[in-house]
């Protein structure tokens, strides 16, 4: 039997498909789609498939042999990255190619045959709504909207060493948070998700932003902090932070450099154990190191005690127990 690579999340429990309807069937269960696959006659076909829920995204990793994929529906648009193999998609008046680990594509609704190789994908089923809208936020557009044409994209992922290996890094978070959704939404990996989307599109300015003016940006980034402050069950986003001060990526760098000398995450997870501290040395009646945990956004104590010790040296007992005695 034909040996599949290992999938990048979801390995453990893939679902094996004997012959090609079986598996363009789990394919289409998985992320809605209508869609067919022809096996090479001259190749014994195997196939694997793993989905995961991440947020409000649904992203699937299937390994197969060589095969014709025919795509009449995907009820939305895909983001499409190839690990292994190689193939070419036909559509209407489009024909694009992509290769494990270096070219990969954004595709719209459209109908479609490719011809592959044996290969092992990611695809995730995006909003681009929201894919326009991150756009927007990271470049500091005050319309709301990037131009993101209802065309297919290639994804060169060979532009910058770190495009593809950054996606390989939020797979594994995917497959290290899939038994705990909660934390999943935490760490903001279907953000991460978008905004990795927007880098391998290339739709960021790439210049200095010689026009920034620090100074100018300061007050902005108050809006940001004192959300931060208020907002106790979850962390913000890069996008949300981006989308409420007006600024760009960059520009909300800068500012946060220049007036606290770190970035916006780093301020953001100080601030909110500096919160979780004064909350230990003046607790609530009846307020449990756990409920103290869950109310800051964390997904267990456990959690909570391990990035509180990393901050202040102690765990949040030794805290608790310090102000009790005082």
């Amino acid at each position: 039997m034909y040996r599949l690579p290992a999938l990048p999340f979801g390995n453990a429990n893939a679902k094996v498909a004997p012959d090609a309807r079986v598996a363009a069937d789990t394919w289409a269960t998985m992320v809605p789609a209508i869609c067919t696959l022809d096996e090479d006659r001259h190749v014994p076909f195997a196939a694997k498939v793993a989905a995961r829920r991440v947020g409000d995204l649904d992203v699937i990793t299937a390994a197969l042999t060589t095969a014709k994929v025919k795509v009449e529906e995907t009820k939305g648009w895909q983001l499409i990255i190839p690990f292994h193999g190689y193939g070419t998609m036909r559509g209407d008046r489009t024909t694009l190619a992509f290769e494990g680990g270096c070219q990969g594509l954004l595709m719209p609704n459209l109908r479609r045959t490719t011809d592959c190789t044996s290969q092992m994908i990611v695809t995730a089923n995006v909003t681009i709504a929201k894919l326009r809208e991150t756009a927007s936020a990271m470049m500091g557009d005050g319309s709301g909207q990037a131009r993101i044409d209802d065309r297919p994209y290639a994804l060169d992922m060979r532009r910058q060493r770190e495009i593809f290996p950054a996606f390989q890094q939020l797979c594994s978070l995917i497959e290290t948070t899939s038994g705990n959704p909660h934390y999943a939404r935490i760490l903001g990996i279907e953000d991460a998700m978008y905004r990795w989307t927007i880098h391998a599109l290339a739709l960021l300015p790439q210049d200095a932003e010689s026009a920034l003016k620090v100074s100018r940006d300061r007050h902005r980034i108050d809006v940001v902090c004192d959300l931060v402050r208020t907002s106790h069950d979850r962390p913000l986003t890069l996008t949300e932070m981006e989308r409420l001060s007006g600024l760009s990526a960059r520009a909300l760098q800068y500012a946060f450099k220049a007036r606290f000398g770190c970035s916006p995450m780093e301020w953001q997870r100080r601030e909110r154990m500096q919160l979780a501290r004064s909350r230990l040395m003046f607790p609530a009646a009846g307020d449990t190191i756990t409920d103290i945990a869950y109310a800051m956004g964390f997904s267990s104590s456990a959690a909570f005690t391990s990035q509180y010790r990393r901050y202040f040296g102690e765990t949040p007992s030794t805290t608790r127990g310090r102000a009790e005695r005082s």
